[in-house]
């Protein structure tokens, strides 16, 4: 899904080497491209989820709109408590929320994206049609400059959907 060139462009170095592999998996097509780079850890990882016996939109709901449900019902519930309960309540989410950072909704990156970063890298999840898209990124960037490389990627994979 992406060209030397392109990978040069972005991330400043040739590419070294393609890994590459298909195998269906929950469902799911999944096509795996891993992009060595002269510098290991600046290497790229693209993983494009198809339907299979599954959607792919259906994964996405599960995985990045599951909280949002999650949250109106636990506001239903909290709203026919008392307010001690309420105040808890309030208090075990924000506890849990300190503990592990939501993904990032990133706006203007196909029919909608979220960034999850992590202290060695970060991933960019795009959904396009009934198409979804990892890009995984590494290196010493912070995650600001690693989310810019990842959709400046993301825009030439979209290019080819």
């Amino acid at each position: 899904m992406l060209t030397s060139d392109e990978l040069k462009s972005v991330l400043g170095e040739s590419l070294k080497e393609t890994k590459a592999s298909d195998r269906a998996d929950g469902g799911f097509k999944v096509s795996q491209c891993f992009y060595s780079l002269p510098t290991f850890n600046k290497s790229v990882s693209v993983s494009i989820t198809m339907a299979g016996t599954r959607d792919p939109k259906e994964f996405w709901r599960e995985t990045f709109h599951r909280d949002e449900e999650e949250r109106d019902r636990e506001r239903k519930r909290e709203e026919a408590k008392g307010e001690k309960d309420r105040k808890a309540s309030k208090e075990r989410r924000e506890e849990e929320e300190e503990e592990s950072a939501p993904p990032e909704k990133i706006a203007g990156v196909g029919d909608e994206a979220f960034w999850m970063s992590s202290p060695i890298g970060g991933a960019l999840y795009v959904l396009k049609k009934n198409v979804l898209f990892r890009i995984s990124i590494g290196g010493a960037d912070d995650q600001k400059t690693r989310l810019n490389k990842c959709k400046a990627l993301a825009g030439k994979i979209l290019a080819r959907i």
